[in-house]
């Protein structure tokens, strides 16, 4: 996890292997995967004196995503 303030908006990037290496079949990430990852971003950043990112940020990437699994 890398988090930045390079932007207009406070925001980190999550590096992660989708690809089971048992299986060697591709992990499906879904809203719920990407909440929990957030909450883990947001309990790693308190750990580091940082504030969590903005909620309503989430909320709107949240139903961007949400929309495109249901129209794809």
């Amino acid at each position: 996890m890398a988090s930045y303030n390079d932007k207009e908006h406070f925001h980190s990037h999550l590096v992660i292997n989708n690809i089971d290496l048992k299986r060697g079949k591709r992990i499906r990430i879904d809203p719920k995967d990407l909440e929990c990852m957030r909450n883990i971003n947001d309990e790693t950043l308190l750990e580091s004196d940082l504030n969590p990112i903005d909620n309503s940020y989430y909320e709107k990437l949240n139903n961007m995503i949400i929309e495109k699994h249901l129209f794809y």
